[in-house]
């Protein structure tokens, strides 16, 4: 068969997980959706070292958080300890506490300021830091994928614990996407996705709950 050049992707022997890496992701959580088979739902790791963070897109947290909790269903609670227990100790850290990391910027001693006001360094190396971007990222990712999973879980159940919850994450996704130092449109996934599932949740009271709605017309502001 005749392939154009246009049709040609030339990555060399290996795969290239961050194509085939989603697709594979969801065939294997459907697959063995609500088994509660414990071996399946170990291979939806997620990073638990810097290392490894670099190594894993930030979207395919998600995957992994919402993978492993479609697998073991009848463990999904709605509650914040089951929330917290989805991330490794690397991305369980208050939201806010991340946030601030990533918007201070430390001076390196040695800094010299030029006649035309500009800051120049001198040469400096600077201890090894977290990528606290990186962090931010995988964290709120990770929240996203436990919210989705607990929205599936109670959709349509009016279930208050899930209300709650979920509200309490989307304000808290909503308040970080504005402070975000990329601006609001680089954060817009994971509160687009908690306003879905708290809509779910919510849906067979016939209201989708204070503050949702008003979140929801936000999103990407």
């Amino acid at each position: 068969m005749y392939l154009a050049t246009w049709q040609v992707v030339l990555e060399g022997p290996d795969v290239n997980t961050a194509v085939t890496g989603p697709a594979a992701a969801m065939g294997l959580m459907l697959m063995y959706l609500k088994t509660g088979d414990i071996n399946v739902a170990a291979r939806f790791k997620v990073p638990s070292t810097a290392y490894a963070l670099d190594r894993m897109r930030p979207d395919m947290v998600l995957l992994m958080v919402l993978g492993r909790s479609m697998v073991m269903w009848q463990d999904i609670a709605a509650s914040q300890d089951w929330l917290s227990q989805q991330l490794p100790p690397l991305l369980d850290q208050p939201l806010s506490k991340i946030l601030d990391n990533m918007l201070s910027v430390p001076v390196a001693p040695g800094t010299t300021t030029s006649n035309n006001s500009k800051t120049e360094r001198k040469s400096f190396k600077a201890p090894a830091q977290p990528n606290w971007g990186a962090i931010g990222l995988a964290h709120v990712q990770a929240i996203a994928g436990g919210c989705f999973a607990i929205g599936l879980r109670f959709a349509g159940t009016s279930n208050a614990n899930a209300e709650a919850l979920l509200r309490h994450q989307l304000l808290q996704l909503m308040h970080a996407k504005r402070r975000a130092p990329g601006g609001p449109n680089e954060q817009s996934t994971a509160p687009a996705v908690a306003v879905a599932v708290a809509a779910a949740a919510s849906s067979s009271s016939g209201s989708i709950g204070v503050g949702i709605a008003p979140a929801a017309a936000s999103i990407g502001k």
